[in-house]
């Protein structure tokens, strides 16, 4: 007998490849949204060993690279605090006033587009319920359709929980790394603030001495003195207005993430409704489908007995008439 398997492949022809389904434009935004939310992610594990580390450069390096770097992509030759390898290895206070200005930014921008999410999908739930609202809508009711939805909205919630964990989760981490340096700045401060202010404790014998120097020291020594120590209250001071401006920083971002956390709550509880709506029409359309059993099954015995009384009736009409000729 032949081969006749390239014959049938010839007639049967190359698989015709599937078309992807297109994807709607909720599943455009929230996947743009979680890429955002990674690349953030992903440069605050990269600047995490430097925005916390206790070297500090010294300003007035080219923090306009810098701030390009921030959004979302740093490259290797971003800045001069950046090793080939893309990761920051120092940075001074202003860079880092910067990561978390931009931090924040990127945190309120991603809030406001789940938000405009959210707000679509309520806003598509009272369309639809509109439409069913009717009671001829309701008699012609399509349960697959409605399963379809259903689960379609269930898909949605649980993606809008997702990323809002997702940004809860970031926006912890970039509260952590706050706290973490504003305890570094107090401690320095606060350490500074102890050598300045410590008393002097000097021995009686070397007090004559030290009047001998003093004496010996000119009037303008004794005022550039003076003015360092006063650069160097000035700079203390500074530092302590940097620690307050980390506070409130810190205390913005801590609001963020209760709001966050509120709203991941309030997601959960909705998912949840609609888990149970889902077993209940579950629930219920078993139920209908045993009625719909036991009404065929009670339909079938009537049928039964009408086409029995209707044949007995003919044949006795038959009969009567039979006898009758």
């Amino acid at each position: 007998m032949p081969n006749l398997t390239p014959l049938f492949f010839e007639l049967v022809g190359p698989a015709p490849a599937r078309k992807a389904l297109p994807k709607h434009a909720f599943d455009k935004e929230a996947e743009a949204a979680n890429s955002l939310i990674s690349e953030l992610q992903s440069f605050l594990a990269n600047v995490r060993p430097s925005y916390l580390s206790v070297r500090t450069l010294k300003e007035g390096r080219n923090e306009s690279e810098l701030a390009r770097a921030l959004r979302y992509g740093a490259r290797s030759d971003a800045a001069e605090s950046f090793d080939p390898s893309g990761k920051p290895t120092s940075m001074t206070d202003k860079q880092r006033d910067e990561v978390d200005y931009e931090t924040k930014s990127a945190l309120q921008n991603l809030t406001r587009k789940i938000r405009a999410l959210e707000k679509w999908t309520d806003d598509e739930k009272r369309r639809k319920k509109e439409q069913k609202g009717g009671f001829l809508s309701s008699l012609m009711k399509d349960e697959l359709q409605e399963g379809v939805e259903n689960t379609q909205q269930q898909h949605r919630d649980a993606v809008l929980w997702f990323l809002n964990d997702r940004l809860r989760a970031v926006s912890e981490m970039q509260a952590t790394m706050q706290e973490q340096r504003l305890a570094r700045e107090r401690e320095r401060v606060m350490s500074r603030n102890n050598v300045v202010s410590q008393p002097k404790r000097v021995n009686p014998a070397l007090e004559k001495k030290e009047e001998h120097l003093e004496a010996s020291i000119s009037p303008e020594m004794i005022q550039q003195l003076e003015t360092e120590h006063a650069e160097l209250l000035d700079s203390l001071q500074g530092k302590l207005g940097k620690v307050h401006e980390a506070e409130k920083s810190l205390y913005e971002i801590s609001e963020m993430q209760n709001e966050l956390t509120m709203h991941l709550a309030s997601q959960t509880e909705k998912i949840q409704t609609l888990i149970d709506d889902a077993n209940q029409t579950s629930v219920d359309v078993g139920d209908a489908n045993k009625n719909l059993e036991s009404a065929k099954s009670r339909n079938r015995k009537a049928s039964r007995m009408i086409i029995g009384i209707s044949l007995f009736l003919a044949f006795l009409l038959l009969f009567y008439d039979y006898m009758m000729w």
